[in-house]
């Protein structure tokens, strides 16, 4: 049953075109990508155990981000606004008096629960800058190792290039390990979300992680390893950005928020509804065609290049309906809402 069920999923007809067979295609082997998993738990595992705790919270620690601090702060604000609220503070004291109450033993239990309240958000806070600058750093030298890996190829220049020499294109050791590591980032984050009570709620993002991996996944089993690290790159581009944005948020940075924020947006724009269709899209679609003719793996590569086409024109129109809220309403209500940003994931 196994064996038969291992020909049909394996079936050369469906992987590749009709003049070539699957020991033409010497590399790479599915057996390579299950390193990726391993990679995704130690990525996981060292961010958890050891990069967020003594690095990134220290950093967040260092950028007046102090949770005590801040916490008396915004304790003694809220209480003023609550006593405000409530009329003049003689005439509280009265009506206390009356009803034999002690406004100021109110006051300090008012204080202490406003303590503990912002104590918590701040903590959060403090949690939230240290997942998105650990975010941050890790896709920003992997954007970077990806750009100085492919400005040395050709089919970076020339998307054609992506298609020719198949299936003997084979696969360098720069190719594989940015490959590999694009796809055990998005297992780590699948990790965090397994462990993590909170962020283990995002279920949409656990879809989109999953989606992300099984594209990569079967453009690395159909030897179309080329095209996946152009697709890895252009949408990695945006993301550094968007890191930066939701860092300056937390940090109460109004103006760095606003300038990352329209970086962001430009960059999504221009990455995901300009460059991807004109590339990614006419690479699939129309060259792809040329130059191995059509099979089942071309129909299904396009619809999920299709697919990815279609939620970045969804995600475009939230951007501009939802997102220009944001940057009106920027930092001004970043205490009250304190797990906004490890909510919202590009």
């Amino acid at each position: 049953m196994f064996s038969q069920v291992s020909i049909i999923l394996w079936d050369e007809w469906f992987w590749l075109p009709q003049q070539f067979k699957w020991k033409d295609l010497r590399s790479p082997t599915t057996l390579d990508l299950s390193l990726s998993v391993l990679l995704g738990l130690g990525i996981w595992a060292s961010r958890s155990l050891f990069i967020n705790r003594y690095i990134f919270k220290t950093f967040g620690v260092k950028v007046s981000f102090d949770v005590e601090t801040n916490s008396r702060r915004e304790s003694l604000l809220q209480e003023r606004q609550i006593l405000k609220s409530n009329g003049d503070h003689k005439q509280d004291s009265i009506l206390g008096s009356q009803k034999g109450t002690s406004p100021s033993a109110e006051n300090v239990d008012t204080q202490k629960c406003l303590h503990s309240t912002c104590k918590k958000c701040d903590h959060q806070s403090l949690e939230n800058l240290s997942y998105h600058s650990w975010r941050l750093a890790f896709l920003t030298s992997l954007w970077i190792f990806g750009m100085c890996f492919l400005a040395s190829e050709p089919w970076f220049w020339n998307v054609q290039e992506c298609w020719i020499g198949f299936p003997y294109q084979g696969v360098t050791w720069s190719m594989f390990l940015y490959y590999s590591s694009s796809i055990g980032f998005y297992w780590s984050l699948i990790f965090n979300q397994l462990w993590d009570c909170k962020r283990g709620k995002e279920f949409l993002s656990t879809i989109k992680y999953l989606l992300n991996i099984f594209i990569l996944y079967a453009l690395w089993m159909a030897g179309l390893m080329r095209i996946g690290t152009v697709i890895v790159l252009i949408n990695g581009s945006a993301k550094i950005p968007f890191e930066a944005t939701q860092i300056f948020r937390l940090l109460g940075r109004r103006k760095l928020f606003l300038t990352f924020y329209l970086v962001y947006i430009l960059t999504w724009l221009i990455s995901r509804l300009i460059i991807f269709p004109s590339h990614v899209l006419k690479a699939t679609l129309i060259d792809a065609k040329a130059l191995l003719g059509t099979y089942p793996m071309y129909y299904v590569l396009n619809a999920l290049v299709f697919s990815l086409v279609l939620l970045h024109i969804l995600r475009a129109f939230a951007l501009i309906q939802v997102d220009t809220d944001e940057i009106q309403r920027g930092n001004s209500d970043n205490n009250k809402k304190c797990n906004v940003c490890s909510s919202k994931v590009d």
